[in-house]
């Protein structure tokens, strides 16, 4: 018997470790009247996915400083939501009394959803950036128009966010029709695979405070530990399994509250205050443990939830007057219910959209200030919600760190296949950056409303 000699010279090929389907559907079902539409088979590129223990702990850790962080941004936000709480249990970053003094505001920007993953570290690298944690040059050709419009969306605003503005990066990796594809048929975790997008998050969250979606109830299991924030959209507010996955999470959550007709909001706000309620509460349930196996889970309730209202998009004169009845009915509505669970108000977010043009910020800027000018409202106020837009800096432009005055420098990771994988452009770049300018200057406008509200409470 011999044995047969490796040959040195022939190539070997490593794994490639991607996770991701990037196949098309056929849309053919079994012919077998027991096909149940969930078919694992190449034609769908079937992958397994290593459990979230080894991805979280193994291959993809974070580190014991990028940990430290986002557990002192949870605890400074739950602060802020709960500001009049006796729970004595729960640490706070700040001193009660210097939280209630400053009383910033929470901002949440960034896409509606991530499509590309080079623009949304730009994005992070913008909040880095305007909240002064880094300091960045912009390099490349530019025209003299462009240089004045590019160079102060990377300068600091004003003021230091931990005064004034908390802000935080909205990073949504769930949503269907991702890209340019509006026949996609999964999300861009699911296509990209979530190896990428926690490599993805991990990056983001060196820069600045994440928030995530949870309108998939497994893959937080996979990504949680890096989100500061969790939101939850009007369509899942009914779903008792969401629920469940909200009483369970450590971190803030919020509830968005929307409705095309009165009839409709007003049942979506009842949902939300239900939804509330029933996140604060213990749940038992069966779900897949981070070691992949399932097993009847118990979660202790999550008491640090708000609510989002997102503003009418018509330019209503009146609209001051209703958020003002809908806050002083909201308290009055739930006070008896949540001092049981230690809530004597509830805090609100207003989603304000998207800017697109001059007319539009004059509107919204004029009615966050009235809000935010009216005390019996803006007591409740927890912060601002601005989608900022895809774009944050064109292809031929890049940025050069200069220095970190608060965070240092990013870690870096030696996943290359993954990190090829992900800052390649998921499809054709957007240039167009209007919704970033108007919200960086809506930005620097809270900066003075977060002042002035400041002010008046001393």
């Amino acid at each position: 018997m011999t044995v047969q000699e490796i040959d040195p010279k022939r190539a070997r090929t490593p794994p490639v470790w991607d996770y991701g389907l990037n196949k098309q559907s056929t849309n053919s079902r079994p012919p077998s009247s027991q096909g149940s539409g969930l078919l694992l088979s190449e034609k769908f590129g079937h992958s397994v996915v290593p459990q979230p223990e080894v991805l979280q702990q193994v291959l993809y850790p974070t580190n014991e400083e990028l940990k430290h962080k986002i557990l002192t941004y949870r605890n400074y936000i739950n602060s802020l939501i709960i500001t009049n709480s006796n729970d004595s249990t729960q640490p706070s970053v700040l001193p009660d009394s210097e939280i209630l003094e400053n009383r910033p505001l929470l901002v949440i920007t960034g896409p509606e959803y991530i499509k590309d993953g080079t623009q949304a570290k730009r994005c992070a690298q913008w909040i880095a950036a305007i909240t002064g944690k880094r300091n960045y040059k912009v390099v490349g050709e530019m025209d003299g128009v462009l240089e004045e419009e590019i160079t102060p969306l990377f300068s600091p605003l004003k003021s230091t966010d931990r005064k004034d503005l908390l802000v935080t990066m909205r990073t949504n990796l769930s949503e269907y029709g991702n890209g340019d594809n509006d026949q996609a048929i999964m999300s861009y975790e699911i296509q990209y695979g979530i190896p990428i997008c926690r490599v993805l998050l991990t990056e983001l969250a060196q820069y600045c405070p994440l928030v995530g979606e949870l309108s998939d109830t497994l893959t937080p299991q996979y990504v949680s530990d890096l989100y500061c924030i969790g939101l939850l959209s009007h369509t899942y507010t009914e779903s008792q399994l969401h629920r469940e996955l909200a009483s369970g999470v450590s971190y803030p959550v919020g509830f968005q509250v929307y409705g095309e007709t009165e009839n409709a909001f007003n049942h979506k706000l009842q949902s939300s205050i239900d939804a509330i309620y029933s996140t604060s509460q213990e749940h038992h349930f069966l779900s897949v443990t981070k070691l992949g196996s399932v097993a009847v889970i118990g979660t202790t309730g999550n008491s640090d939830t708000f609510l989002i209202l997102k503003l009418n998009s018509d330019q209503q004169d009146s609209y001051l007057e209703d958020i003002a009845s809908l806050v002083e009915l909201l308290q009055e509505h739930i006070v008896e219910k949540f001092v049981k669970i230690g809530r004597p108000d509830i805090k609100i977010m207003l989603d304000i959209g998207s800017i697109d043009n001059e007319d539009t910020y004059k509107y919204k800027e004029k009615l966050l200030s009235q809000i935010l000018a009216n005390s019996s409202v803006s007591r409740y106020i927890l912060g601002v919600i601005v989608d900022s837009g895809d774009s944050y800096l064109p292809e031929t432009l890049d940025l050069e760190e200069e220095s970190q005055s608060i965070s240092g420098p990013p870690q870096r990771f030696d996943h290359r296949e993954l990190r090829q994988s992900l800052f390649k452009n998921a499809g054709k770049t957007h240039e167009k950056l209007d919704r970033c300018f108007f919200a960086n200057r809506l930005l620097q406008r809270l900066v003075e409303l977060s002042q002035k509200r400041r002010s008046k409470n001393k």
